[in-house]
């Protein structure tokens, strides 16, 4: 029963001792921001603005400007001669790709003609030769930091570590006794397995994106495989988010490199996990999909709230750490979208008003995080916010439609007034949908009948006369406040 923990485990243990081997060695890689001076910067003499100040030359004022000026000019002029210079055309990047590309064309031309008729044996040369030409393509490669070759070769060694998955399936499906029930999955399984142990070895501990993101969804993959030999789809899925979990865990404290890369590939493993698990235990697993994907979205946010705007200031390495939270918060939202309806649909069938409330107090949580944080991609979060505001007492109707309307109206009017105040124009709007939304509806529910339909015309107008006055009074506000939010 617990084979299915052997691969967690293993991996498991190469993160823990690459997060020593890291802690053991400087760091480097062609994404390294050691701040030593460069040999070839120039350098630049500061004047002597204290002595100016003391001889009454200058007054304090000008002093601190001239002081500002210089350090200004100093760093234009050090960023211009750090900047490397660009020593491969981009023609003969993009000629390396069209070559690469037309000679997997031409091979999986070649190959599909003829796949059918060739043994297992021939089927896995041609693939170890594929994998050792272009293996053997990007090692010779020159390794020289150009970001162009740098390219170059993580593309040879993508095609590379495809190859290698194609040579893994077929050690599988042709020359290894399987289980025809679970034939899919075991060819799967040699496929992950190879397209792991390649990338891993061609990542090497380096900055190298591709083979890092190569080498951790592989691994993914091959955890829940391995887990559905022994273990259905729940416990399975339930493995692959937790290793999803421990991906992003070990990007946020720099045991890998490219926190970029560890972020989001990461958070898409938990993810993933947490939909297989729905595909057995649907009432708990779509919890654990709107949980996976809420924690992403705000463990992001919060990570580039508390790193700051300093991140843009500096090198290159830490503007791409700039991008890992980026990833958290946009895997997040993408699968809130479809976590969210559909746990909403699965629980409130049987408890709409526990849903509903659950959903508004989501909603509710994040607003206020918000306002009180003021975090980044504070706009998006709080347009998920206020749609759980709005939608929580819609889905309590299930149980009640004159609860879910009063309660409704009450958020509404509430999220307006708060919404009047500086800093909070989003409640202004959100409570101006929410009215728009619920006043219609709470005439038609209360009013029921063919007399109703004067009054609910009337009353519509009147509210969206007063929406849009209430807006349009706000507009310098609406622009000040939203464009303020979409900026962080």
């Amino acid at each position: 029963m617990f084979q299915g923990l052997i691969p967690l485990l293993v991996i498991g243990a190469v993160l823990f001792a690459v997060s020593r081997r890291r802690s053991r060695q400087p760091s480097g890689g062609v994404l390294s921001t050691a701040q030593g001076p460069s040999p070839s910067a120039p350098t630049v003499t500061m004047p002597s603005v204290e002595e100016w100040m003391s001889a009454g030359l200058i007054t304090p004022d000008q002093a601190a400007a001239i002081s500002a000026f210089e350090a200004n000019k100093m760093a234009v002029v050090t960023a211009h001669a750090e900047r490397p210079s660009r020593r491969v055309p981009i023609v003969a990047e993009a000629l390396g790709y069209l070559g690469g590309i037309l000679g997997i064309v031409g091979l999986v031309m070649l190959v599909a003609r003829y796949w059918q008729d060739m043994a297992g044996g021939m089927r896995l040369a041609v693939a170890l030769v594929g994998l050792v030409l272009t293996t053997t393509a990007g090692a010779l490669v020159p390794g020289t930091g150009e970001a162009a070759l740098l390219r170059l070769r993580w593309f040879l060694w993508a095609v590379a570590t495809a190859a290698a998955g194609v040579a893994g399936g077929v050690i599988v499906y042709d020359l290894m006794g399987r289980d025809a029930a679970r034939q899919e999955s075991q060819v799967a399984l040699g496929v992950a397995i190879a397209v792991t142990v390649v990338s891993a070895g061609l990542w090497a501990l380096r900055e190298r994106p591709v083979q890092q993101a190569t080498m951790l969804g592989g691994a993914a993959v091959a955890i829940g495989c391995a887990a559905t030999q022994w273990w259905s789809n729940g416990p399975s899925g339930l493995l692959v988010a937790v290793f999803g979990v421990m991906v992003i865990v070990a990007g946020l404290s720099l045991a890998v490199p490219s926190e970029a890369v560890a972020l989001p590939v990461g958070a898409i493993i938990s993810v993933a996990g947490a939909g297989m698990a729905t595909d057995e235990w649907m009432g708990a697993g779509s919890i654990l999909l709107v949980v996976s994907a809420s924690a992403c979205v705000v463990t992001g946010a919060l990570v580039a709230h508390r790193r700051g705007d300093h991140i843009d200031a500096v090198g290159l390495a830490d503007r791409l750490r700039g991008a890992g939270p980026t990833g958290l918060v946009i895997v997040g939202a993408v699968a809130m979208l479809q976590a969210v309806p559909m746990a909403t649909v699965h629980f409130a069938d049987d408890a709409a008003l526990a849903t509903g409330s659950v959903l508004w107090c989501s909603g509710a949580v994040l607003l206020v995080l918000v306002d009180r944080l003021h975090l980044r991609y504070s706009l998006l979060i709080g347009a998920v916010g206020g749609l759980g505001l709005i939608v929580g007492p819609a889905v309590t109707a299930g149980d009640s439609t004159a609860f879910a309307t009063m309660a409704g109206l009450a958020t509404a009017l509430g999220a307006v007034v708060l919404g009047t105040m500086p800093g909070r124009v989003l409640l202004l709007l959100v409570g101006s949908v929410g009215l728009l939304v619920y006043v219609p509806w709470s005439i038609a529910h209360f009013f029921p009948g063919e007399d109703r339909a004067p009054l609910l015309i009337a009353a519509s107008g009147v509210v969206i006369v007063a929406v849009a006055v209430l807006v349009a009074r706000s507009a310098s506000r609406v622009r000040a406040e939203l464009g303020s939010a979409a900026a962080r």
